[in-house]
């Protein structure tokens, strides 16, 4: 993790890597060389959302914004484009960093992280994601593990679900979701996934995460580490995704700054869909609730104590869509799944 403070001396902005912001969006993954030295994305908070490594973007804004720090979310036809990455304020020597990296990141091409920098009046309190292997600024904290990736890929639908959410901001007292605050949420052990909620869950996370080729050693290590049937499951979340979104990505070539490993997933990324990506959220809500052993009640007086979401619902929709999706969901898996209840305290 890297001082925003203490480290700014190793930071350079696109005018001086002589980067135009406006032009050079999809050419590369985000790094450059430069004197023979690589430049690489430095990663905000304010640059991801729930499963989303390219919430926010500094393409497009004025200088002004930018010294600022204030970025813009990329807009529904940028995320159409699966070679379209977020483009940050700053980048850092890869030499500066690497060490670091490499011990945190054990071995993979990823990162996972959340946002230090919350509220309990924002609309939502606890955000995570996976990011490619970038520098990451300390307003986000990077989590290191050495579970496989099932296992990481169900601590990250766990972060982003409306329960853990919930007892997050019973505990938080400021604006700092610090780690010592984390450890004591009730967060599920790895311990507690039964192989038939990986085959359910870990699917719906690739595609919620997997949208940009950027991404892909994260959709590479899923595939990787998968047994049969598990890599049926994410086939068939992938042909899914194409035959909803008109096609989805499929036939799509990776760009040429792609790293495609032979024996990674075979699939382009997933298509961006809003509509799927609320239902699929909805989903792994309902399956955490069930998770956590409450019954719909609670669900329900959960769901209330989030005004924010049920404002913008309402405004978007005419009712407390968000609320109404997990609640159904939560229905249709009350049968489906042997579950193993974590005990709250």
């Amino acid at each position: 993790m890297v001082n925003m403070s203490d480290d700014s001396e190793f930071f350079r902005t696109a005018s001086q890597l002589n980067i135009n912001m406006y032009l050079e969006i999809t050419n590369n993954n985000g790094s450059y060389i430069i004197d023979e030295k690589i430049y690489q994305r430095l990663y905000e908070s304010k640059m991801i959302n729930y499963f989303d490594h390219r919430f926010g973007t500094f393409s497009g804004v004025s200088e002004k914004d930018i010294k600022a720090g204030h970025c813009r979310e990329l807009t529904k036809s940028e995320r159409d484009y699966s070679d379209q990455i977020a483009l940050p304020r700053y980048w850092m020597e890869s030499a500066v960093v690497k060490e670091k990296l490499d011990n945190i990141a054990c071995g993979r091409g990823w990162l996972f992280i959340y946002r230090m920098i919350t509220n309990v009046t924002n609309e939502r309190t606890l955000i995570s994601s996976v990011i490619p292997k970038n520098p990451v600024g300390n307003s986000a904290y990077l989590i290191s593990s050495k579970e496989n990736g099932f296992k990481i890929a169900c601590l990250l639908s766990n972060f982003n679900c409306f329960v853990l959410d919930y007892f997050a901001r019973q505990k938080l007292g400021g604006t700092n979701l610090n780690v010592f605050i984390l450890k004591q949420l009730p967060v599920i052990p790895p311990k507690f996934y039964k192989s038939n909620s990986l085959g359910v869950i870990v699917p719906k996370v690739l595609e919620l995460t997997y949208t940009a080729w950027d991404i892909k050693a994260f959709a590479d290590d899923l595939w990787r580490e998968a047994d049969e049937s598990l890599r049926a499951a994410l086939k068939q979340q992938w042909d899914e995704n194409v035959a909803e979104t008109d096609g989805g990505h499929a036939g799509t070539e990776a760009p040429s700054w792609a790293e495609i490993a032979p024996d990674g997933f075979p699939y382009p990324p997933f298509k961006w869909d809003e509509e799927r990506r609320a239902r699929l959220r909805a989903e792994l809500d309902a399956i955490y609730a069930h998770l956590y052993g409450l019954t719909r009640e609670e669900l329900d007086y959960i769901l209330e104590t989030f005004p924010i979401v049920k404002r913008k619902d309402v405004e978007k929709y005419g009712s407390y869509r968000t609320k109404e999706l997990i609640l159904d969901y939560y229905e249709e898996y009350s049968d489906k799944l042997d579950y193993v209840h974590v005990e709250v305290k």
